[in-house]
């Protein structure tokens, strides 16, 4: 049984930093961070402490290569309490649910184990058929389309403290805040005006590629973080197939 208190550990938080600050490719916010160290890492366990922690706003930006779209980046503090929740909370209690071809984003799995899987599969449909079919399909726009609602809902089957689901809840629904869309239409409409005025190569398909980024509605869709690195995002995402 895992209860709000467990998060409330300074060794805890300290261990979670460090997986921060392996994977942190915005070297200045490390920086910024370590200036004031243990003051920042006491003032998480405070906020956490007090139950009064929310999320900040994110910094929204636009990647444009290999195509375009919407990154969200965190503080180093939300980076922190979100790695927090999920390698002491989220992660204990779905990783033992998933079935083993679950392999995307988990340890000691990843692209090599999926390759392994696809290969031996082949081979026994091979020994057993002439011919077969293989589907490969995508859910377009996932992670804009998650509905908090039923999301909470399957946590609540799992976690009983409702502190933890509290914080969850306050995370998962900073996709609501009015913010990120304006952030976003702003970011499109900027890089359209600077296409237009270059008369760029392909403008029409870069135009289209960029009108098709969506915006967040109300109650759906996850932050959408760089390389994955939002790792809440990946671990309750897979809840979603539970």
């Amino acid at each position: 049984m895992y209860k709000y208190q467990d998060l409330c550990d300074l060794r805890k938080i300290e261990k979670n930093y460090k997986n921060v600050k392996l994977k942190t490719h915005h070297r200045e916010k490390i920086v910024r961070f370590e200036l004031f160290y243990m003051a920042n890492i006491y003032q998480i366990y405070v906020v956490l402490q007090s139950k009064k922690y929310t999320h900040s706003n994110y910094h929204v930006f636009l990647i444009k290569s290999p195509k375009y779209r919407i990154v969200m980046s965190e503080n180093i503090s939300d980076k922190i309490v979100n790695h927090l929740i999920s390698n002491e909370i989220l992660l204990p209690l779905i990783e033992p649910r998933l079935i083993e071809t679950n392999i995307a984003t988990r340890k000691n799995k990843g692209i090599k184990f999926g390759i392994q899987y696809v290969k031996k599969y082949i081979n026994n449909l091979k020994m057993k058929h002439d011919n077969f079919y293989i589907l490969k399909c995508d859910i377009k726009k996932y992670f804009y389309n998650v509905d908090h609602t039923i999301l909470l809902e399957k946590l609540s089957k799992l976690i009983q403290d409702q502190d933890i689901l509290n914080i969850i809840k306050n995370i998962v629904g900073t996709t609501n805040h009015q913010e990120n869309n304006i952030h976003i239409k702003n970011l499109i409409q900027q890089e359209k005006e600077r296409l237009i005025k270059i008369n760029a190569d392909n403008l029409d398909k870069k135009l289209k590629e960029l009108d098709e980024i969506p915006l967040y509605k109300n109650n759906k869709g996850l932050p959408i973080g760089y390389r994955n690195y939002n790792i809440m995002q990946t671990v309750i995402m897979k809840l979603c197939f539970l």
